[in-house]
């Protein structure tokens, strides 16, 4: 089977890519930044999304997995021109390439962000909840799973939407919450919470997310089939520094800063969903920092 993955060289594309080709399909890797391995089985694109088309005439793509998307919280103009270029005319000119090449499931990355803010720790959010993006990255992921629904519903048989937690795991950027405070736990640095520390969060490790896009491609589904992805455990912000210092054996202290006004949000992650259609089956957090504490030490 031929796929293909976009934003290859991103940190789910390029864990994703790696699992395929283990996994012995024929991958096909768009990306704008040259990928550091090869292999028989793996076919570099160095494009954008605009080039799509022209860099992918006659190959005949079985599934494809749109990982690709700028990640950007600026709410400047600049920020939003970029965000609307990359995440929804990009995503345009995929569907358009997607319905020229008879591509038949499409696998797309979005965010829990498209979701409301609760305000309530006893509720959860479900595939059902509200939509209210939250920033404008989140109105472009929502606006690129709309436009791919309009696009593709008399073309494409299966378009699947995976709407990930907070994402974490070795190799992870910085800018991050998890990464952030594991690298001041290693040093001894004090991890510093902003609000009560009473904020819930979900956290979903980087290879239970790959895992999920692999479930979706060996399963039948409906088109426009929306699933939360996520591990299903509410862990507050004193509850994860909390795991970090113990998982790093660190003698960093936990400072509450108590700076924000704002009220405590409480995400509680519904997974039953992606539960019962695809057996997905998540780590909890004390689970993922195992793995990503030995990931480290093999580095």
């Amino acid at each position: 089977m031929k796929v293909l993955v976009t934003g290859a060289s991103g940190y789910l594309g390029l864990n994703l890519v790696k699992r395929l080709i283990k996994d012995e399909f024929e991958v096909y890797a768009l990306t704008r930044k040259p990928l550091d391995f090869t292999h028989v089985r793996l076919h570099v694109i160095t494009a954008d999304l605009f080039d799509i088309n022209a860099k992918l005439q006659g190959v005949n793509i079985d599934a494809v997995f749109h990982t690709a998307a700028r990640i950007n919280f600026d709410e400047s103009q600049d920020s939003l021109s970029q965000l609307t270029r990359d995440n929804i005319m990009g995503t345009y000119q995929l569907a358009d390439f997607i319905i020229n090449n008879g591509v038949r499931k499409v696998i797309h990355s979005s965010s829990c962000s498209v979701y409301e803010e609760k305000y309530n720790k006893e509720e959860w959010t479900s595939e059902d909840s509200k939509l209210r993006p939250r920033n404008t990255y989140a109105v472009s992921k929502l606006s690129s799973e709309w436009i791919l629904e309009n696009m593709l519903k008399n073309s494409t048989k299966e378009l699947i939407i995976l709407r990930y937690s907070s994402i974490y795991g070795c190799g992870q950027r910085g800018g991050s919450i998890v990464p952030a405070l594991i690298a001041n736990a290693t040093k001894n640095i004090d991890l510093s919470l902003f609000g009560s520390g009473n904020r819930i969060q979900d956290y979903v490790y980087i290879d239970d997310v790959v895992e999920s896009n692999l479930k979706c491609l060996n399963t039948e589904l409906e088109f426009n089939t929306i699933l939360n992805i996520g591990s299903g455990e509410q862990v507050t912000d004193l509850m994860l520094a909390e795991q970090i210092i113990t998982h790093w054996n660190s003698n960093s202290e936990i400072k509450v800063l108590n700076t924000s006004k704002d009220p405590d949000t409480y995400f509680s992650y519904d997974i039953k969903k992606a539960a019962d259609l695809i057996g997905y089956t998540p780590l909890k957090l004390a689970e993922g920092l195992t793995l990503y504490r030995k990931s480290q030490e093999l580095e």
